[in-house]
């Protein structure tokens, strides 16, 4: 299995939160997990957010951010292209997706194009769900 993982899923690999354990077994079960390069600056934007909330202790954070580092290169990650962002502005007006989320959707979309083979969804958005089903994405577990 190829799982796309979105950032709401893909801080639960690093923060301890509900479904994180969901998360670790299907990411340990994926032959390749995949995320837009736009999840860089989202999940370091989470774990900012979560330590600010004192959710995380700077400690935490800092071990957060350096087990997210660590991980990057084993992701296949894609890069937000003139075409993605255009695919993904269609996809923010027709189901009413803030623009990161699009950007998300248009990249398992693109994910599955470039491999060749389906691709599981995987996001706690409901709305970015809904979306992702009615494009045809399998939505996983979320």
């Amino acid at each position: 299995m190829v799982l796309y993982l979105d950032t709401s899923a893909l801080v639960k690999l690093y923060v301890s939160e509900r479904d994180s354990r969901s998360v670790r077994d299907q990411v340990a079960q994926a032959q390749a997990c995949v995320t837009s390069a736009v999840t860089y600056a989202e999940l370091r934007a989470a774990l900012g957010r979560l330590q600010r909330e004192g959710l995380l202790s700077k400690s935490q954070a800092t071990r957060c951010r350096q087990a997210f580092d660590a991980d990057w290169s084993k992701l296949v990650v894609l890069d937000v292209t003139d075409r993605l962002a255009r695919h993904a502005g269609a996809l923010a007006e027709g189901h009413a997706l803030r623009g990161f989320d699009a950007i998300h959707l248009a990249s398992a979309i693109e994910a599955e194009q470039l491999l060749g083979r389906s691709v599981e969804f995987l996001s706690f958005d409901q709305r970015q769900n809904q979306a992702a089903s009615a494009v045809g994405l399998t939505v996983s577990g979320a």
